[in-house]
């Protein structure tokens, strides 16, 4: 028999609860000019304080997701500067960062050594081309690398023609091509 009370009990609670709470929420409409300035100065601030809580619930919402965001980035950054360092002080680590430095600038330092090499063999050549037409010293007598022996030396006169001057600029402009055709394998 009490089993029974208490059923009936427990049923008739569960039965009024939404009807208790359909009542709580249940909303008078009031025109704004029935109201006086207290009441509707209480109810501006009531909704702006819903309105900011609920406000204060988003931003909390984003907090925490961005929270959540910036917690796995940095264990997954963490996690991979690890694996990183450990990889590049192993032997393939270190072929594969040489690897990689080549694919990135390899063609770039051979275009450089190239081009230093190209300039050097040009500006030689056209400077020895260009000494043999000013007067210059021949040795005659004697070794360079026995400085104790005399030497004796023959001025050698270039050869005189018409066109030598030019041929002097000539040798300007070749060096200028040169150092425009170094630039070209450097940087071209």
């Amino acid at each position: 028999m009490k089993k029974l009370i208490l059923l009936m009990v427990l049923f008739i609670g569960v039965i009024y609860t939404p009807h208790i709470q359909a009542q709580q929420q249940e909303k008078i409409v009031v025109n704004v000019d029935d109201l006086t300035p207290e009441q509707l100065q209480k109810i501006k601030e009531t909704e702006r304080l819903k309105t900011m809580n609920e406000k204060i619930e988003t931003y909390g919402k984003w907090v925490g997701v961005g929270n959540e965001v910036g917690v796995a980035i940095k264990e997954g950054l963490s996690a991979v500067s690890d694996v990183a360092i450990k990889f590049s002080d192993s032997n393939v680590g270190k072929f594969t960062m040489v690897l990689i430095a080549w694919k990135v600038v390899g063609k770039d330092i051979v275009r450089i050594l190239l081009g230093i090499i190209f300039i050097i063999f040009s500006v030689f050549f056209t400077i020895k081309s260009f000494n043999r037409y000013k007067p210059h010293k021949y040795m005659v007598e004697g070794n360079i690398w026995r400085p104790w022996v005399n030497r004796k030396y023959e001025i050698i006169q270039p050869r005189k023609f018409e066109g030598i001057e030019f041929v002097k600029v000539l040798h300007f402009f070749i060096i200028m091509a040169n150092f425009g055709i170094t630039y070209a394998i450097m940087f071209g």
